[in-house]
């Protein structure tokens, strides 16, 4: 599963710093992604140079972007990015499979709309902020000239010398007509781009990319997990667990508590950042693979079934730790 931090993050996750990722000279050999809050969006995939929508959805966590992309928002801070690439840990709610825009398809965004009956076979989905529906450029610079035109006429009808024959009037007055009429040959409504105005403190880059950058700068591949910095007595069940769990998180957390170490709020959200770090397979309290996302201040899980994708905020972590550390040692 991708894994991401943000750049103002890397260097608890390695020894790089975040100065390192964006001076690399070649981003391309990268992989970033920046992180959305909830948005409504359009998520398809391109098949055959086309774009097929699937569905209107809120999204929110991580969407791959370009190198160029992300070089922009370095570079400038800021960027405005039309589309993405959805990953596997975001947060999506699907809101609706009906085709949701006035402006029928084909059309100058979307080519075909509906899900596959094989969906497995595009793994690489785009996602799109929800396209606004406006009037074609066409017809509003036609709108424009006529009203410039009627307003302009008025003002010179004022004047006791305006002859409405005038031949520069007639011939632009032609002018205004033709262009009205080619613009009614155009579609009445188009869709429109909106795009993601991502900020820099929202670019992050894969695990696996710092794993690479690391071992390019010093021939190591390994991730190095921040150190502890403080260290308080473990608590330790006088007999074997017997406890049951609101939830698979809370089983996480009892595992990360009876091992020792830095048992404190901070020390646990360090040792939840490092676990996901971790490859599937790896994880010494995260039994089931539920972490999808940790970040400075919020973690993403889901159920062992892979249902009810939940968060939990860096602020609620003591209260949860303070009552299964009574919950244990009253066990």
């Amino acid at each position: 599963m991708e894994k991401f931090v943000l750049l103002s993050e890397v260097g608890r996750f390695s020894k790089l710093t975040e100065s390192d990722v964006s001076l690399h000279t070649n981003p391309s050999e990268l992989e970033f992604a920046c992180y959305t809050k909830a948005t409504k969006s359009i998520i398809g995939a391109v098949v055959e140079g086309r774009f097929r929508g699937i569905g209107v959805y809120n999204y929110r966590g991580w969407i791959g972007v370009s190198a160029k992309s992300a070089s922009n928002i370095i570079d400038s801070g800021k960027s405005q990015v039309y589309f993405g690439r959805a990953t596997a840990n975001a947060e999506v709610e699907l809101v609706s499979e009906v085709y949701p825009f006035q402006v029928s398809y084909p059309n100058n965004l979307v080519s075909e709309w509906g899900r596959p009956s094989e969906f497995s076979e595009y793994p690489h989905l785009r996602v799109y902020p929800y396209f606004v529906e406006r009037a074609s450029d066409q017809r509003l610079m036609a709108q424009g000239q006529e009203m410039f035109f009627g307003a302009m006429k008025g003002l010179a009808s004022l004047r006791k010398d305006f002859d409405p024959n005038d031949e520069y009037v007639l011939d632009y007055e032609a002018h205004i007509k033709k262009d009205k009429e080619n613009a009614e040959l155009t579609p009445e409504l188009i869709l429109s781009e909106i795009g993601f105005a991502f900020q820099r403190s929202e670019l992050g880059i894969s695990l696996a990319s710092l794993k690479k950058l690391e071992a390019q700068m010093f021939g190591s591949p390994e991730v190095e997990a921040p150190t502890p910095v403080e260290q308080i007595q473990a608590i330790e069940p006088e007999q074997t667990n017997t406890l049951t769990f609101n939830n698979d998180l809370h089983e996480v957390l009892y595992n990360i508590l009876i091992a020792g170490g830095d048992t404190s709020h901070k020390g646990v959200w360090r040792t939840l950042e490092n676990e996901f770090a971790k490859d599937e397979g790896e994880r010494q309290f995260d039994k089931y693979n539920i972490l999808l996302d940790v970040s400075a201040t919020e973690l993403l899980w889901v159920s062992r079934a892979g249902l009810n994708r939940q968060t939990m905020k860096f602020s609620s972590l003591a209260t949860a730790l303070s009552k299964l550390k009574k919950r244990i040692i009253s066990n």
